[in-house]
């Protein structure tokens, strides 16, 4: 195959998870209390709460269709110093929109 024959490279796109695809609030309302309590103020810390987050109306059909056009990836801010923060998130990703929920590249 010849460079010219190859099809061009689509273009990336990132989306932000927080309230963009998942409505942030629905997992807290599914925290148990004690964790309410517990992480009142910083909820993004609590164990699995990204997992508990359902998916905004349309969200998850306009990923797809997205991802059909564009190298797609989803961004999200792990806060704070903790690092299964970005894992957890990820994996609540994964269990909601599947293995094309992937980490976007990094360099070095």
């Amino acid at each position: 195959m010849t460079t010219a024959d190859r099809p061009a490279p689509k273009k990336i796109l990132y989306i932000d998870l927080d309230n963009t695809l998942v409505d942030f609030p629905s997992g807290i309302g599914r925290l148990s209390e004690a964790a309410r309590l517990k992480y009142e103020g910083s909820y993004d810390d609590a164990p699995g709460i990204f997992a508990l987050m359902e998916p905004l109306p349309d969200a998850l059909e306009a990923y797809r269709e997205l991802s059909e056009h564009f190298d797609t990836y989803i961004l999200s801010t792990a806060r704070g110093t903790t690092p299964r923060r970005g894992t957890t998130r990820c994996s609540g990703c994964r269990s909601t929109w599947g293995s094309r929920a992937t980490p976007p590249p990094t360099s070095g």
